[in-house]
């Protein structure tokens, strides 16, 4: 995976095993390693309506079974994204 982040240019590897990706090692290449929920965050928080979106078309297009947005946040939550779910929900809350 770092050899596929090196040569094409990436900026930030997204893992939850950030431990096998050293920070220091990655600085040299100017590559990030970034924990999942941090990048949900990261992208919600730079444009919350276009986040949101994403987020409610995923839910829309679970159809076989049917999911609610509820369902998927807690499926989230249970993958260690609490952030994520936590700024969805605050956000769902104050439409």
């Amino acid at each position: 995976m770092i050899a596929i982040a090196i040569r094409s240019r990436s900026d930030v590897i997204v893992t939850f095993n950030l431990k096998d990706f050293p920070r220091k090692f990655l600085e040299g290449f100017q590559i990030e390693p970034v924990h999942p929920d941090l990048f949900i965050v990261n992208l919600i928080e730079l444009d919350e309506e276009k986040g949101i979106s994403a987020f409610d078309q995923q839910v829309n297009q679970l159809k076989n079974p049917p999911r609610t947005a509820d369902f998927i946040l807690e499926k989230l939550e249970r993958s260690n994204l609490k952030k994520s779910v936590k700024l969805i929900k605050d956000t769902l809350k104050s439409r």
